[in-house]
């Protein structure tokens, strides 16, 4: 799978992301994995976990695409910052 963010500043992070073994480019790829096992890949599923974010608003757009067990994935999304998009996802968008 292919987790992408992009940034209002113009700044893009793409990684991989592997699971059944975790692997990939992802920093946090077990965790990422964890999270998209306990929800069997629907994003729409996770449940945030509590973390204190500041509220300035600089939004960040992510994209996840490839295949969850043998069913194509397509997310999209945009979150307020990126606290909030690590926040929200459960470290899925931790990048």
């Amino acid at each position: 799978m292919q987790l992408t963010m992009h940034e209002t500043s113009g700044r893009v992070t793409s990684v991989s992301l592997t699971c059944d073994p975790a692997g990939g480019t992802h920093r946090h790829r077990d965790t990422a994995c964890a999270t998209l096992t306990a929800v069997d890949g629907d994003f729409a599923r996770i449940t945030p976990h509590r973390q204190k974010c500041t509220m300035i608003y600089s939004p960040v757009d992510v994209t996840a695409l490839g295949s969850w067990r043998g069913t194509q994935v397509t997310y999209r999304t945009t979150y307020p910052n990126k606290c909030a998009a690590d926040s929200q996802s459960n470290g899925v968008f931790a990048l």
